[in-house]
């Protein structure tokens, strides 16, 4: 799967995107439309069977 890290601390313009979201803490995964909070294994799964 193809990523991309941002910095919070350096963009400040993706920080404020990720707190629209409702996120208070890292990690954030977005992907397309999805979003979440955390370390989830199964949906990064089901992104790696999506692709």
């Amino acid at each position: 799967i193809d990523y991309q890290v941002i910095d919070l601390t350096q963009d400040q313009q993706a920080l404020n995107h990720v707190k629209s979201l409702g996120y208070q803490q890292v990690p954030v995964i977005i992907a397309g439309d999805d979003h979440w909070s955390g370390f989830r294994p199964d949906k990064i799964g089901a992104l790696a069977l999506a692709s």
